[in-house]
C-alpha cells in the first residue's frame, strides 16, 4: 500500500513480561488501524493516543487472541484465503508429529496401522465440519497434556459466526502449537518428523477432515493400556 516498513524494536536483555508483549501487539494493531483508515474505514488510532493505560495482568492467551484478530484483519486486507491444499499440508504435518509421538510412547505398530487403515470416506464436508472436528481434536490434546503432566494454558480456539477456510487454518495452527508442547515434553527431535516434499494438489475439506479424524483416533491409543508395547 506504499507505506514504509515499521522499525522493529530491539528486545531488551532481560525477561519480557506478558504485559509488555501485549502492549507491543496493541502497537501493531495501531499500524493495522492506519491501513484500515487509508482504505476509508474510520477507527480510533491507538498508536497516536497520549493517555494510554498501562496493560496489567495480561496472559499469553490475551496476546494470542489479539494476534489472531490482527492476522484475520490482514487476511481481509489482502483478500487472501488459505486453500484446501495448504490446510491439508498443515494437517498432514500435524499427523506426522503425532505418529512420532506414539512411537516415543511405545504404542504398538499394529494398533497404529489398524487405526490408519479405517475405511471411512467423507463426501461434501464443509469448512465448518472440519472446524468443529478440530475443536474436538484440540480438547483431546488438552486431555493428553494433563496425562503428560503438562501445565495447561488457557488458550482457546476463537469462535466466529461465519466459518471460513481461514478459520479452519488458524484453528489448526493453534492445535499444532499444542502438539508441539507434547513433543517438547517427550524430547522429540525435529529431525525425527518426516518431511513432506510433495506439494498437495486437488485437496478438499473431505481430505482435511480425514486427517483430523485420524489424529483423534491415533491420540485415543494413548489412553488404552492394551495398545502399549509390553
Amino acid at each position: 500500500m506504499g507505506f514504509y516498513p515499521s522499525q522493529v524494536p530491539e528486545a531488551p536483555l532481560r525477561k519480557i513480561t506478558p504485559n509488555e508483549v501485549y502492549e507491543m501487539v496493541i502497537r501493531l494493531d495501531g499500524i493495522i488501524t492506519i491501513l484500515l483508515n487509508s482504505m476509508g474505514y474510520k477507527t480510533e488510532e491507538y498508536i497516536y493516543m497520549t493517555d494510554k493505560k498501562i496493560p496489567r495482568g495480561k496472559t499469553p492467551s490475551d496476546v494470542y487472541f489479539n494476534l489472531w484478530k490482527i492476522s484475520n484483519t490482514i487476511d481481509v486486507l489482502l483478500a487472501s484465503e488459505y486453500t484446501p491444499n495448504e490446510t491439508f499440508l498443515l494437517s498432514k504435518k500435524m499427523k506426522n508429529k503425532i505418529l512420532v509421538l506414539l512411537k516415543h510412547m511405545h504404542i504398538k505398530k499394529s494398533a497404529i496401522q489398524h487405526t490408519l487403515q479405517r475405511s471411512e470416506t467423507y463426501i461434501n464436508k464443509t469448512p465448518k465440519d472440519v472446524f468443529l472436528l478440530t475443536e474436538k481434536l484440540f480438547s483431546l490434546i488438552k486431555k493428553t497434556q494433563k496425562r503428560f503432566n503438562i501445565e495447561i494454558s488457557n488458550i482457546v480456539i476463537p469462535q466466529e459466526k461465519i466459518i471460513t477456510p481461514n478459520t479452519v487454518y488458524n484453528a489448526l495452527r493453534i492445535t499444532n502449537a499444542s502438539i508441539n508442547e507434547l513433543l517438547i515434553k517427550k524430547n522429540v527431535n525435529e529431525e525425527e518428523i518426516p518431511k513432506i516434499y510433495e506439494i498437495p494438489k486437488n485437496k478438499t475439506p473431505d481430505d482435511v477432515y480425514k486427517n483430523v479424524e485420524d489424529m483423534i483416533e491415533l491420540l485415543k491409543l494413548l489412553f488404552n493400556e492394551a495398545d502399549y508395547e509390553n
